[in-house]
């Protein structure tokens, strides 16, 4: 029998949390490579629950099962020097790493996933650890790194095959016949960590917007949607036989067409009686909720709101791809509060740092959303490549590395960190006034002082 081993490497960042992250497509690929006769070894550096780990750094948890990485700091890359933050190894430690390694003893292949872009130096070390012990084994990368940075994988990471698009349909010099959709992969392979706080799950691949920040239309073809029964199918496995209570989706867009999909799964869920709880890391469209629509949501026991408006400017809104209008939200949010939803447990992204965007701008989008009673989450632009926002994005990056394309750096606006941070901090003043029902104090300038000052006497 073949024998492969799959790598999740580190995360070589300023900042990273585990926010339900797992890696989808290499866990779908253990499963693929098992079908089709290979005996399948992982070691995922981002693990938070590794039993080798547990014992130096125990993890924090959440009552959902996120939390805060093992890091070790390292030094910064020479391009990113001037950054006056420190920069992290998160996962393993390198020498953990090393010793799970040398307990194996032979591979016919080695496959490697890549997820950031900007995160390619800690997959760079990963490969080259392996490289040393496995001197003579194939190297497979994939992942969204290679598929949006194809040329400098290639041409950098050493990888012997570097895939570009979904693994399952690319898996032809391995003799494996190319799947036709998400509902002919095999479940994705959970039981290779020995302990798992959540199972993560698409039901859909692709969105039908077209947002001129998002590479989505680059990653997948169009928008398909997995039959319903097959999901509640995959969901109730989880449960039961994973004993996984916490379900994360990753769909980009879960409730688009919601009367054939989503309610379908949830009517479902709700008559089979599975006391799972739900969460939507990757934002939801508001558009879609309907007042029926909620009402399903809180029955299913979807716990973790998560909606994406961007920018509450109405012309940028337009220019970006049109997807949300501010009255969008507000029917949204009026809808999950009939449904039984506190308005100050659901969460709305916020963009900070695209093109052309000024501070002001941003500002004013948190005091929209505070003042309609819902939590503010700052989600710092990343310049793409293949987006549409790539074209201006490129002019102004100081070289094509992918390290520039990093959300903490604020690409296009590197001089204007201390704006920023001033927008950040309205952000938590208004999350302040959000958790504590303090009401409609939020400004573009901060919180009205009276009443801040009454809140604290």
């Amino acid at each position: 029998m073949k024998k492969a081993l799959l790598v999740n490497p580190w995360i070589y960042d300023f900042a990273a949390f585990d926010f339900w992250a797992k890696p989808l497509g290499l866990l779908y690929l253990a499963s693929i490579l098992r079908n089709n006769g290979f005996e399948v070894e992982m070691v995922d550096c981002m693990d938070r629950n590794d039993p080798d780990l547990c014992k130096i750094s125990p993890p924090k948890k959440d009552t959902f099962g996120t939390g805060h990485f093992h890091f070790e700091e390292i030094a910064k890359p020479e391009i990113l020097k001037g950054v006056k933050r420190k920069y992290k190894r998160y996962g393993l430690p390198k020498d953990l790493f090393l010793q799970k390694l040398e307990r194996f003893k032979k591979f016919d292949y080695i496959f490697f996933t890549s997820i950031m872009t900007f995160w390619y130096l800690g997959l760079f070390d990963a490969i080259k650890i392996v490289r040393s012990l496995f001197k003579n084994t194939p190297i497979v990368l994939g992942g969204i790194y290679p598929t949006l940075c194809f040329e400098h994988a290639k041409e950098k990471s050493s990888a012997d095959y570097v895939i570009n698009g979904f693994a399952e349909e690319k898996l032809g010099f391995l003799g494996i016949p190319r799947y036709e959709n998400l509902d002919s992969l095999p479940y994705p392979a959970y039981d290779l960590y020995e302990h798992l706080d959540y199972a993560c799950i698409l039901t859909s691949r692709g969105c039908p917007f077209r947002c001129t920040y998002c590479a989505s239309p680059r990653l997948f073809n169009g928008l398909y949607q997995r039959d319903y029964l097959k999901v509640v199918e995959e969901i109730e496995h989880y449960y039961w036989k994973l004993k996984v209570k916490d379900i994360v989706f990753y769909d980009d867009a879960l409730f688009y067409s919601a009367e054939n999909h989503i309610e379908k799964i949830l009517d479902e869920i709700i008559r089979r009686k599975l006391k799972c709880r739900f969460h939507t890391p990757n934002g939801l469209h508001p558009k879609f909720i309907t007042e029926r629509l909620a009402h399903m949501l809180r029955r299913a026991h979807f716990k973790s709101i998560y909606l994406s408006l961007e920018t509450s400017y109405a012309k940028r809104q337009k220019n970006t791809g049109g997807k949300v209008t501010n009255k969008e939200l507000i029917d949204a949010l009026n809808n999950l509060e009939k449904a039984g939803y506190r308005r100050k447990d659901i969460v709305v992204y916020l963009m900070l740092g695209m093109p052309h965007q000024e501070v002001e701008e941003v500002m004013q989008s948190i005091v929209f959303v505070s003042n309609l009673g819902a939590k503010v989450h700052l989600a710092e632009y990343s310049p793409i490549p293949h987006t549409v926002d790539w074209k201006y994005a490129e002019k102004i990056l100081p070289s094509n590395d992918p390290l520039f394309h990093n959300n903490s750096i604020f690409p296009l606006y590197r001089d204007r960190s201390d704006e920023f941070q001033k927008v950040k901090d309205l952000a938590k003043v208004a999350n302040f006034a959000t958790r504590f029902d303090l009401g409609k104090f939020i400004t573009s300038n901060g919180a009205n002082p009276q009443k801040i000052e009454k809140y604290l006497l």
